[in-house]
């Protein structure tokens, strides 16, 4: 047929246009592929120059090297197995068969996919092998434990198997055998498709439905596949470990005797579908290998699923408590043994009849040194009295004691960093935020107890140029590295660099001299540099010199976390003053969610207890689904085991090992054997600030609440149950408080730092305590506290009060506070003559025979322009005017912690308030029985 002219140009027209688009295409294609490797090579190569500055270079080469062998193995193979299969399948398929009029449609697939057969199967082999291999390597932590995991030295109670095999196998093993599973059955599936097109597998055909080659081709897939299943079966028996479905988290009687019979019934089927799909193999057909799958899903489905679930309904739970014992007592051991409770030293506090003052009498100086501030109130003042600039900024407050004059006393501490978001918009140039405001000045600190006589707080460490008492001076008081530190700045430049605030109209310079930051004197470190922060500034400025160093990664928990990311790292790093310099503590944790029988929490803060199920569906359970992936959001193992160090000023990390007894640590330091330093080889000043690890203290307070029970009886109907108290303060401080970043109020009570004597002590210790109330009742009932001094450093002690005891809680007291009728006239008085009263937190004060509550008042005007109080815009900083005691039926106020103590004890001399309004306000309250009937 002849074309005609107009069709032979449109033709041509056509396919010009064709491969024009088709190059542009590639073009596009190869460019976004190049640019794409550009950046990952820029970011890679300026990490690998971090790490080598910071001296772990070798952790995070092995991390890489790990990823990239468990990225590459799994996508060659399954690349192989996809394209080999394929392949074979063409190969295996008949081209010379008759073909009927059923397959015309078939066979006019086949004809237009041959000539691009081997280019088709090469794209599907590499997509899957890419897939599979995305999926692979973010489990290198579980392959890193797998391969320096040794013998843990217990058993598991049901399977009398060592705890290795759970903590650092169970895990990989179920990950491999998921991953597996998935290749066969893409593989039988993508097979079974090419057989189709190709004429291998033809059911239009009944005499030729199924080649013996191409059948046994499928029938060894789908025997591999069942295979899978099979070790699947036996992962699932060990997987009961961490069943839900009793009413404790581990293998309950329903698992013991009804879940394991199934799961071993299945397996039983498996191999009866092993011997069927051999006779499959000498009698080829699809009836066979179809009745073989639908008899293992009906049987699994029913077997796995619906048997345990009646079993549980009419064997266990119409006597659970009598079925459940044995299982509850190995839940509540290795629950207690997971979150490091186990070692937990318990004592019954006794409390002396109420207003008993000579109960407390030994004790009066310590009274008169209790903590005061609270640090989302002093965070008001360090901010109005010595951030002195726009660019400086604290971001929170934390605790921590030093000696002075000789004594151990609790200090208020916050390191001053830079912030240039809070500079004037047209102060905020490139230059300025990059190269003149690199870093922070100064450690600012406050008595925890004291105050000045207008309630403001005293000082004992700050101002610029900075100054400080004794051991809280520091003579490198640059902070570069911090919690809200810019994301990176450019040191040794020829601009200077601000340093802090000075008379006159200039301001203090400093160079920075700390030797570490990665050099960037080069114009290929610029173009890398300029590519990983996508700043083009950075390449182009004529201010860098041969000196010059870039600071990145300066927030000093993501810098831990990238040091060590197998380690969980604490919300909350607090600065100390230490060998003459500003350094930060932040404790670390190894977590892991396979110790058997031990209740999973929920670590997203390390803070809240793991609430609610996931509904399974399905053959297998949703426990075996949620384990394919390794969540570090979930743990019920959990140990403080590492503090972390870093140098505010030139931003070095070390890791000290504080308990080289955690078996998961030693995995760790087998594979990484540099990168962690014995706790001897920290300086005594370090050493001397360490406290009890805050997040894990939390945790373990929401976990011991019901696992201080130790019968199975009384945990079963939760006879003795605590709950953390309400903060009856919540709903003010809510309105009064900071931003988020801050200390974040909560419904719950939170454990607070605290000077006192414990009962059964000889002195005074600092420690972490959370009161605990009963539960459904506002009494209090014991606490729990966190040694952090000396060799009580890292030990737990439990209080609880008898149980025909009545001790007032912390609800209680708040409420008798609020009810004092000359506590309220004064608070009244006050909130309408333009100024606000914000109470401070209220403290539980346990001492050797008494509990006894102590609440600071704080003052502030009505107006203001600080911007991170909420609902309230207040022009003052607080001041301390009130100090509030509970003990016994007394509830006192007076101006000073002395007065109010003094008040106490019948003794109005030093520290007694000059008028009788504000000063005589002990009311007589409604008598509190010391015994319950």
């Amino acid at each position: 047929m002849t074309l005609r002219p107009s069709t032979k140009v449109r033709v041509a027209t056509f396919f010009l246009l064709g491969g024009v688009t088709s190059t542009l295409f590639y073009w596009i294609v190869g460019l976004a592929a190049f640019l794409l490797a550009v950046i990952f090579s820029a970011r890679f190569y300026t990490e690998v120059l971090w790490f080598d500055d910071i001296g772990y270079l070798d952790v995070y080469l092995t991390i890489v090297k790990t990823k990239i062998w468990m990225g590459v193995v799994p996508f060659l193979f399954m690349a192989a197995m996809v394209a080999g299969n394929m392949l074979l399948a063409h190969k295996l398929a008949r081209v010379d068969r008759i073909i009927s009029a059923d397959e015309r449609r078939v066979d006019s697939w086949r004809r237009t996919a041959e000539p691009y057969f081997r280019p088709i199967v090469i794209t599907i082999a590499l997509i899957c092998g890419l897939l599979l291999a995305l999926q692979t390597y973010p489990h290198w932590q579980d392959y890193i434990l797998w391969a320096n995991g040794e013998q843990w030295g217990r058993n598991d109670p049901q399977f009398g198997r060592d705890l290795s095999y759970f903590m650092f196998e169970l895990s990989l093993h179920v990950a491999i055998n998921h991953w597996l599973f998935v290749c066969v059955l893409v593989v039988l599936l993508l097979t079974a498709l090419t057989s189709y097109v190709f004429g291998g597998i033809r059911p239009q055909a009944p005499n030729s439905m199924l080649p013996f080659q191409v059948n046994l081709h499928l029938s060894a897939l789908v025997f591999a596949l069942m295979a899978l299943l099979g070790w699947g079966m036996l992962l699932q028996l060990h997987l009961l470990s961490y069943s839900e479905r009793g009413v404790v988290t581990g293998l309950g009687f329903t698992d013991a005797n009804a879940s394991l019979l199934a799961y071993k019934f299945v397996a039983a089927a498996v191999v009866a579908g092993f011997v069927m799909f051999q006779v499959n193999i000498r009698r080829p057909g699809y009836i066979i290998p179809t009745a073989i799958i639908v008899y293992l899903i009906l049987v699994g489905l029913s077997i796995v699923r619906f048997y345990p679930n009646l079993f549980q309904l009419i064997i266990v739970e119409p006597q659970e408590l009598e079925r459940e014992r044995p299982y509850i007592e190995d839940h509540l051991q290795f629950t207690r043994y997971g979150f490091a409770l186990d070692q937990v030293e318990r004592r019954t506090a006794s409390i002396a009849d109420t207003g008993d003052l000579q109960a407390i009498a030994g004790d009066r100086r310590l009274l008169e040194s209790l903590r005061l501030w609270d640090p989302a109130t002093l965070l008001i003042n360090f901010r109005e009295l010595q951030a002195f600039r726009a660019y400086f900024d604290f971001t929170d407050i934390d605790v921590d004691r030093y000696r002075i004059d000789g004594e151990l006393q609790p200090v208020m501490i916050a390191a001053r960093e830079v912030n240039t978001e809070n500079l004037p918009e047209h102060s905020r140039r490139w230059q300025s935020e990059r190269m003149i405001y690199t870093h922070g000045y100064g450690l600012v600190s406050a008595s925890a107890v004291e105050s000045t006589p207008a309630g403001l707080p005293k000082f004992l460490s700050g101002d610029a140029p900075s100054a400080g008492m004794g051991p809280l001076f520091v003579r490198y008081p640059q902070v570069y590295f911090g919690e809200n530190s810019p994301e990176f700045s450019i040191v040794g430049t020829k601009t200077i660099e601000l340093d802090r605030p000075q008379e006159g109209r200039s301001f203090a310079k400093h160079d920075y001299a700390g030797g570490r930051g990665v050099s960037i004197d080069g114009l290929v470190p610029r173009l890398l540099f300029a590519t990983r922060f996508w700043d083009l500034r950075l390449a182009v400025t004529t201010l860098l010199g041969d000196d010059s160093r870039i600071l990145f990664h300066r927030n000093v928990r993501d810098r831990v976390k990238r040091v060590a990311p197998f380690l969980e790292v604490d919300s909350d790093p607090y600065p100390v003053a230490a060998d003459g310099r500003i350094k930060w503590v932040i404790d670390c944790y190894t977590t892991s969610d396979m110790m058997p029988y031990s209740k999973r929490v929920n670590l997203g803060d390390l803070s809240q207890v793991f609430q609610g199920k996931q509904e399974d569906s399905g053959i297998i359970p949703a426990e075996f689904i949620r384990l394919l992936e390794r969540r570090t959001q979930r743990a019920n193992y959990v140990r403080g085991s590492v503090k972390a160090i870093v140098d505010a000023y030139d931003g070095s990390v070390t890791l000290y090992v504080t308990d080289p007894d955690d078996k998961l640590l030693q995995a760790w330091r087998r594979a990484f054997p540099d990168a962690f330093t014995p706790v001897e080889e920290a300086s005594a000043e370090i050493r001397a600030h360490f406290r009890y690890p805050q997040d894990q203290f939390q945790i373990q307070s929401v976990i011991w609440a019901d696992y201080h029970m130790r019968a199975p009886d009384a945990y079963y109907a939760r006879e003795g149950a605590w709950q953390i108290p309400q903060d009856a303060n919540f709903i003010s401080l809510r309105r009064e408080r900071a931003r988020l970043g801050h200390e974040q109020r909560n419904a719950d009570l939170r454990p607070y730092w605290l000077k006192t004597r414990f009962p059964g002590e000889e002195d005074a210790e600092f420690a972490i305590v959370q009161p605990f109330s009963p539960e459904s009742r506002n009494v209090l009932s014991g606490y729990l506290v966190g040694g952090s001094d000396g060799d009580r450093l890292g030990r737990l002690t439990s209080y609880e009060f008898a149980p025909d005891t009545t001790v007032v809680g912390p609800s209680q007291a708040q409420a008798r506070i609020d009810q004092d009728p000359r506590i309220s006239a004064w608070m009244t008085l006050r909130m309408q003559s333009g100024s606000r009263v914000s109470r401070g937190k209220l403290l539980t004060v346990p001492l050797d025979n008494a509990v006894l509550y102590v609440q600071p008042l704080f003052v502030q005007a009505d107006k203001s322009s600080v911007s991170e109080l909420l609902g309230a815009q207040l022009s003052s900083v607080p001041e301390l005017k009130q100090v509030v005691i509970v003990f016994g039926d007394r509830v006192l106020m007076r101006p000073t912690l002395k007065g109010a103590v003094a008040a106490l004890f019948e003794d109005e001399g030093e520290g007694a308030a000059p008028d009788q309004a504000t000063a005589d306000t002990e009311t007589p309250a409604s008598p509190q029985p010391t015994r319950s009937n």
